[in-house]
């Protein structure tokens, strides 16, 4: 499939999208506008009137100008939370990371190029993982989830925190150890979160 695809969608009609995560190209009234944005995906109104509103206009381009790569979840807020599937894509990133930290000990022996090239992408899967952790815990849990108002608000925060920490030591180290304490920092906040 095409990288480029014009929209056969009437009031997508003459504009031109790329998914990805760095640019959103489109092109209205034979003018192309470049927007640098982090989301994955913006949708731009295509009434020619809309789009000659300089207010309009203005208020776009600042909008996808300060937006940034959200990670599943929205802050509109829509109040559609799932706070169980969140629990357990960390426990399925943690398991990454546990996978991931015996296959760079075990390659980091060999010298063949395969090997080296596949150590190398299985760092980049054990930091990637490990970032979703701590994306996880700021942007849902401690942005959205968590309020200072919870009676057990400090218990939480103490929890996400905890989670974080051991997110980052598991990028920083191959020990086993750290990636088991990982799991009992998810575990442990859980039960503190499911208090509330």
């Amino acid at each position: 499939s095409p990288m480029y695809q014009r929209s056969e969608r009437p009031y997508l009609s003459g504009f031109l999208f790329k998914s990805s995560l760095s640019e959103c190209f489109c092109l209205a009234d034979k003018k192309t506008f470049h927007f640098l944005v982090s989301s994955t995906f913006v949708l731009f109104p295509t009434t020619t009137s809309i789009m000659k509103s300089k207010t309009f206009f203005f208020l776009t381009l600042l909008t996808v100008l300060a937006s940034k790569q959200l990670f599943g979840h929205c802050q509109v807020p829509c109040g559609v939370y799932t706070d169980q599937l969140r629990f357990e894509q960390m426990l399925e990133d943690q398991t990454t990371i546990e996978k991931a930290s015996k296959l760079i000990a075990e390659l980091s022996d060999k010298k063949d190029a395969l090997s080296h090239q596949q150590l190398s992408r299985w760092v980049a899967t054990k930091e990637a993982h490990a970032t979703n952790i701590q994306k996880i815990i700021a942007e849902y849990f401690m942005i959205q989830r968590i309020k200072a108002t919870d009676k057990d608000y400090e218990t939480q925060l103490k929890g996400a925190h905890a989670v974080m920490v051991a997110a980052m030591k598991c990028k920083q180290n191959l020990d086993a150890e750290h990636s088991k304490k990982l799991k009992e920092s998810i575990l442990s906040f859980h039960k503190a979160y499911e208090k509330k």
